[in-house]
């Protein structure tokens, strides 16, 4: 058999692992966050790969099975003599498609066939060598191909290491099938997604509410105002207040989808002082509710907007009687960042792009926090460097602190003066000290935090995973977890905190949850 060059047959063996060390590398110094940025729309790249990681984890029942059987197929192909391996070949790629689940069966028979191609017989490799020479060293054969370019490399020819690799191949293989699948299976398994069995939940949490069958992506924001809790149920077009003694909540109807954009309303904000909710009601709209007797109903209609809007996040400001809305850029539109003030008071609205005064464009918006003492806002933009500080009533936006920005969650603690910014693809969150522009510590937490809540009372900060489901409450000086709850799936959004109680209820793309935790 014809060998290929050393520096080629070195590719093949450190092609695997030095793509995986690029994958780590890439997370730790940010540069996926930057690789992000080139995408139309990063953020909606990001929540697709979660959807798959959730796919793959409903069908955690199917592992065992599958597992099994590729050790099987791994450890017994290399005993069997040429022929009958020929015939078992063509006998799992006809059966692929009637005994492996998926929803794929395209996908089924070419995992099927690359499985038999990798264990096929020495002199099968060699007869296809030296029809396809050189194709076999092109970019990423060798991941489809492990056992045919282990043999080319001279590295397979000996059957006690061929029998030890042959497993991990088929395993190898297995998993990429399996994740493949799982991508092209994200709108048939949607509502075993949205519908976590409720097995695997803390005995702590309550299932407030699941999400209507075939709806995707529905509760979002959460604020507790009162005895009730208000929740934007963005799948099915609808704000719920909730009771927090129990009991059905009162429900209001929202535009579900408006154009041109298709927005939804994501966000709504509560006077606690009047009880008054406002929100975003189409594209060129504000729309106020207020209870009236037992009834929470709607009190009225801005005039139109000067411009249309389509995703928003809002802020009550209590003290300048002001509601500040930031437009979020979720689908690449073309329109540049920016805020819209309205004034409950005078029914009148004003927008004001945002800008940074070097003229450098700005980045769009993901997080935003007011803070008091700087009378300025705290914007993280979806992937970025740098934190900006913006002053709604001009949009000067200024590039404020040097830290990554890859979606990061914002929480301020008006008790303790300070600013917490979670950061999904770092084992951290940050502490800021907004008025000295600094970071004064870092909380060791884990991967994947999307969620964040302060108990300052008790001392405690929430940090929510929409990797591993999984809030762990860790105590905010050291990061020291003193509790932690689970799982709560799938991708967790808000957690909002009760007032006075060690409480907290927590929205997902499919189920809404309250749970009590202990602070320590």
């Amino acid at each position: 058999m014809l060998r290929p060059p050393s520096a080629l047959r070195a590719r093949v063996l450190l092609g695997p692992p030095l793509g995986a060390a690029l994958v780590v590398l890439g997370m730790a110094t940010g540069l996926l966050g930057k690789l992000l940025t080139w995408l139309p729309y990063g953020h909606g790249f990001t929540k697709n790969v979660l959807g798959v990681v959730l796919t793959f984890g409903v069908r955690q029942d199917e592992w065992l099975g599958l597992g099994l059987g590729a050790l099987a197929v791994g450890v017994l192909w290399p005993l069997l003599p040429r022929r009958p391996r020929a015939a078992a070949s063509v006998a799992l790629v006809v059966a692929a498609p009637l005994l492996l689940p998926h929803g794929s069966a395209v996908l089924a028979v070419a995992f099927a066939a690359l499985v038999a191609l990798n264990l096929a017989h020495p002199d099968v490799h060699d007869a296809l060598s030296r029809k396809a020479g050189a194709a076999v060293w092109l970019p990423g054969a060798s991941l489809l191909l492990p056992g045919w370019a282990l043999r080319r490399a001279g590295l397979f020819q000996n059957t006690v290491l061929m029998r030890i690799v042959s497993p991990l191949i088929v395993c190898a293989l297995t998993l990429g099938w399996l994740v493949l699948d799982s991508a092209l299976s994200l709108e048939r398994l949607a509502q075993k997604v949205s519908h976590w069995p409720a097995a695997y939940t803390d005995p702590r949490a309550q299932i407030v509410e699941r999400t209507p069958e075939r709806t995707w992506c529905q509760y979002h924001d959460i604020d507790i105002i009162g005895d009730h809790a208000i929740v934007v149920a963005e799948g099915t077009g609808h704000i719920q207040r909730w009771p927090l003694a129990g009991g059905p909540p009162q429900t209001v109807e929202v535009p579900r989808d408006w154009p041109p954009l298709g927005g939804l309303v994501m966000d709504s904000e509560t006077d606690p002082a009047t009880g008054r909710t406002w929100f975003l009601d189409g594209p060129d709209h504000i729309s106020t509710l207020r209870v009236q007797g037992r009834q929470w109903q709607r009190a009225g209609r801005s005039p139109r907007l000067p411009e249309s809007l389509h995703h928003t996040y809002a802020q009550w400001l209590p003290e300048r009687g002001e509601l500040v809305l930031f437009s979020i850029n979720t689908r690449a539109a073309p329109e540049p960042p920016r805020v819209t003030l309205f004034n409950p008071g005078t029914g009148q609205a004003r927008s004001r792009p945002l800008h940074d005064p070097s003229g450098a464009p700005v980045p769009n918006v993901r997080e935003i926090a007011w803070i008091p003492p700087l009378e300025r806002f705290v914007v993280a933009p979806d992937f970025g460097e740098h934190l900006y500080l913006v002053d709604p009533w001009t949009g000067e936006a200024t590039p404020w602190l040097a830290v990554p920005t890859l979606n990061g969650k914002l929480v301020w603690s008006a008790e303790r003066g300070e600013l917490y910014m979670a950061l999904p693809d770092r084992l951290h969150v940050q502490v800021i000290d907004p008025v000295a522009g600094a970071v004064v510590r870092r909380l060791p937490t884990q991967p994947g935090v999307r969620a964040l809540a302060v108990d300052a009372e008790r001392g405690v900060l929430l940090a929510g995973s929409v990797l591993t489901g999984t809030v762990l409450v860790q105590d905010l000086d050291t990061g020291r977890v003193v509790d932690h709850l689970g799982t709560f799936m799938p991708l967790m959004r808000e957690i909002a905190l009760v007032p006075g109680q060690p409480e907290a209820w927590l929205s997902t793309w499919g189920t809404l949850y309250r749970f009590t935790y202990d602070p320590g």
